[in-house]
């Protein structure tokens, strides 16, 4: 039973902690925060995002993509319609994210995949949210190599910009871990 309730509180302490950075997106009053950025397997960036709708939002906000030929009553279309996908609505995806070394100005892509473990959210998805609402969601990256030292023998702190779709604009200056 204590575990059942640590799993359920848990959400809600990382609610208060302050993001990394984060920017608005293209859905009125909801914003990208990005909460975590972790090394995993040595050679990747997984980072933890997290999409949280304000009291502003509609409700509820329509995450994903909606249909290129527009919402229509799925009962007002044809066979033919209905077969060819023009009005199903697809998924948001964090695979569509890049990844910008600030030094370099090398943009990486991120990857399809999600390692199993640590699973912090899936990089996909499609659902709606209420004002107040939260999702947590994961995306994979490749890591840049390390900028090379300053002289000092030490190397300066690696800063990157995160661009999601739908966001307005990117999220700059994360630091990565070493």
């Amino acid at each position: 039973m204590l575990f059942l309730v640590f799993l359920c509180a848990t959400p809600l302490l990382a609610l208060g902690a302050k993001p990394l950075g984060e920017t608005e997106t293209t859905w009125p009053g909801v914003v990208y925060e990005v909460t975590e950025i972790q090394r995993v397997k040595g050679n990747y960036l997984l980072v933890t995002v997290r999409l949280s709708v304000g009291a502003s939002a509609e409700n509820p906000t329509f995450i994903g993509v909606p249909p290129a030929g527009g919402w229509k009553k799925r009962a007002d279309l044809t066979p033919e319609e209905l077969a060819g996908g023009k009005y199903d609505p697809s998924p948001l995806s964090l695979t569509n994210a890049t990844l910008v070394d600030q030094i370099t100005k090398t943009a990486y892509k991120a990857l399809p995949t999600l390692p199993a473990a640590p699973f912090v959210g899936p990089n996909t998805v499609m659902t709606t949210l209420r004002p107040g609402g939260w999702l947590q969601l994961a995306v994979l990256f490749p890591a840049p190599p390390p900028p090379p030292d300053d002289g000092s023998g030490k190397a300066p702190a690696q800063k990157v910009t995160l661009q999601f779709p739908n966001a307005k604009l990117p999220v700059q200056d994360l630091t990565l871990p070493p």
